[in-house]
């Protein structure tokens, strides 16, 4: 029902404001990394400025049709508020009521509470909250702020943070809860959490294949097996959940032979995540750099590890057309942005990977704002 919404229409003023702002942002930004070293005062009053505009963007974001799904949601909350059977979370249906139609309120609530836990998580990780939301915002903005995930995301690593960051065993515990909760601000956390175990091994360069190939093997057969794992669970929600997504590969709803521009841009996106990893990877597994890097930070990264690869076992069972591959790809976005600002702070030279990245982002961003600009106020 929610798929068949058409976009609406948004003055040409707007949308190329929009734009232009972005690619401002985006300028700044980047010139901002382009001159930053880890001896160099941050100038806290313009990266303020700056990450106001962020939590404006990711307020009123309208560049991904789920922008008007989640609109349509919470205008008519009253009539579906006690429907189970949903495939939006109990949470935030109740959440959606409570906001008496106002959806810029709700995006408030769920896209400000994602941002300020992501905040606490870079703290925590010991890097800088300016660098780290920074790198969120230049890198995957566009993933951050249209789907209800990312809230999702943020508690998930926010326990994965007390976790690792704490010493005392009820702060453990407590991190341990905190990652099981995420799984009421989103399903899909069940496969991050499902792998959390990962960040106790000691991933290294002389290892790091043996246990590459080991996972995959692994993880492709239990993909290939997921339709038996659903039924063994026994949840309605899931089941739901996973009818929904096959019946959307089958019918190629995503990206079909026609739609060359949706390849490029699919990706253009899917590449940053899998070049952030590679420019995370290359320090994280060198000797002269891993031994300077935080203990916290390396339990960060190998579960990001495992991310990728179930992404990578995702795309080889299922093919680019496929929810499950960019849902758990797109998990990785949080723990690669922390990674790239800590080793930023730190001083550890990444830039050469870093500026590949950001040209590769802003050719993502870029292509589709442009198609946002000329389809919803221009009807091209």
């Amino acid at each position: 029902m929610l798929n068949d919404i058409s976009w609406e229409y948004i003055p040409a003023w707007l949308s190329i404001s929009y734009l232009l702002s972005v690619w401002y942002l985006f300028a700044y930004g980047t010139i901002y990394i382009v001159k930053y070293n880890a001896n160099w005062k941050e100038n806290n009053r313009k990266v303020i400025s700056f990450l106001c505009f962020f939590i404006v963007f990711a307020i009123f974001y309208c560049v991904d049709t789920d922008y008007l799904n989640y609109k349509f949601i919470v205008e008519t909350a009253s009539k579906w508020v006690s429907n189970v059977g949903s495939s939006t979370e109990i949470l935030y249906q109740r959440l959606a009521y409570w906001c008496n139609g106002n959806y810029e309120l709700f995006r408030l609530i769920v896209w400000g509470a994602a941002i300020i836990i992501f905040s606490v998580c870079a703290r925590r990780f010991g890097t800088s909250v300016y660098l780290a939301l920074l790198m969120l915002f230049l890198l995957y903005y566009n993933y951050f702020c249209y789907a209800r995930a990312s809230l999702a995301m943020s508690v998930f690593f926010l326990g994965v943070c007390i976790l690792v960051t704490s010493r005392k065993r009820w702060w453990k515990i407590a991190g341990i809860a905190v990652m099981v909760f995420s799984l009421a601000f989103h399903r899909s956390m069940l496969i991050p959490l499902s792998i959390s175990p990962l960040m106790f091994i000691d991933i290294t360069k002389k290892n790091y294949f043996q246990y590459f190939i080991l996972i995959f093997v692994l993880l492709f057969l239990a993909i290939n097996s997921i339709g038996d794992i659903v039924t063994l669970l026994d949840n309605e929600q899931y089941t739901y959940k996973l009818i929904h997504y096959e019946s959307e590969i089958s019918e190629g709803r995503y990206y079909n032979s026609k739609n060359w521009k949706g390849f490029i841009r699919a990706y253009l996106g899917y590449f940053s995540f899998y070049i952030g990893f590679i420019i995370v990877s290359v320090p994280m597994l060198s000797k002269k750099y891993s031994q300077s890097i935080a203990v916290p930070i390396k339990k960060l990264y190998r579960i990001t590890f495992g991310i990728i690869i179930i992404s990578l076992c995702s795309y080889l069972a299922y093919g680019l057309n496929n929810v499950f591959f960019y849902r758990i790809l797109f998990t990785s976005q949080i723990p690669i942005s922390i990674m790239i600002a800590y080793m930023l702070y730190e001083g550890i030279p990444i830039k050469r990977g870093l500026y590949i990245l950001l040209a590769v982002a802003f050719l993502n961003h870029s292509m589709a704002l442009i198609h946002t600009v000329l389809e919803r106020s221009f009807g091209i």
